[in-house]
């Protein structure tokens, strides 16, 4: 079903747009290889219970993708955080 889809498809998205500034913000206080180790383990663990959950029915499915859009939303801010701090400009 194309609309269930979709619907697991946002579920991805939405958490991967809500921790794009949160995870840099948390980066930039927290340091960024605590984000993202947090983040890879999060997105980690929700890859590996997706089989899991699909077989569970649709809200487990749609948590579990929300879930690794959390874990994967911290990882662009968290590199770029690391990459300002750590590489020197000459």
């Amino acid at each position: 079903d194309k609309a269930f889809e979709g619907t697991v498809l946002s579920a991805f998205f939405g958490g991967y747009a809500t921790t794009q500034l949160v995870g840099g913000q948390l980066a930039d206080s927290l340091g960024a290889k605590w984000i993202l180790a947090g983040g890879l383990s999060c997105w980690s663990l929700a890859t590996a219970l997706t089989p899991l959950a699909a077989a569970s029915g649709a809200g487990p499915l749609l948590a579990t993708r929300l879930a690794l859009g959390l874990g994967e939303g911290v990882a662009f801010p968290a590199v770029h955080s690391a990459i300002a701090k750590l590489v020197p400009r000459s």
